[in-house]
């Protein structure tokens, strides 16, 4: 019982300096978090004005003239007098034979991009871009895919595919 009350005496005294400047050694600080600035034109479409003389559908122009196999940015020139308000790309996924549909993203002035991740010999894109007005245009493009020369990419290209297939990269 002695040896109890004793131990409590020796804490309380270790303990005694710690509790008496605790409070005067930390300090609450806080500061302003920034507004974070208005965002870039470069990935969202311009401001949408109808023209009423806007009859004419965009014109497409695919930029790519071959893919290789694994991932590639799909390069498409939209020109319209008109505001351009989407722009589409579509093709069929080799392994599940479903028609997947990507968002070709304002990169500068009149060129979208897309990234398509193409694994055949051939592929069928459709790209398909539309107006404020709503006049809407189509390109269908068979397009060349071609193997890549060095081993060193084509193992990293072969484990990105496994791994997205399966689900751990996105």
């Amino acid at each position: 019982m002695d040896y109890i009350i004793i131990l409590l005496l020796i804490s309380s005294l270790l303990l005694l300096p710690l509790l008496l400047f605790l409070p005067l050694s930390t300090q609450a600080q806080w500061q302003f978090i920034p507004i974070p600035p208005p965002s870039s034109e470069n990935n969202n479409f311009s401001i949408m004005h109808k023209n009423k003389n806007g009859h004419i559908p965009p014109i497409i122009e695919l930029l790519n003239k071959s893919l290789i196999i694994g991932k590639n940015v799909i390069k498409v020139q939209i020109d319209d007098n008109n505001t351009v308000a989407y722009g589409k790309l579509e093709y069929e996924d080799p392994i599940t034979k479903v028609y997947k549909t990507l968002d070709l993203i304002r990169h500068q002035g009149a060129l979208y991009e897309a990234l398509l991740d193409a694994h055949v010999s051939t592929m069928n894109l459709k790209i398909i871009a539309g107006d404020v007005n709503n006049n809407t245009s189509v390109l269908t493009k068979k397009i060349f895919v071609f193997a890549l020369n060095d081993p060193l990419s084509q193992l990293s290209n072969f484990f990105s595919t496994l791994l997205s297939r399966i689900g751990w990269i996105h």
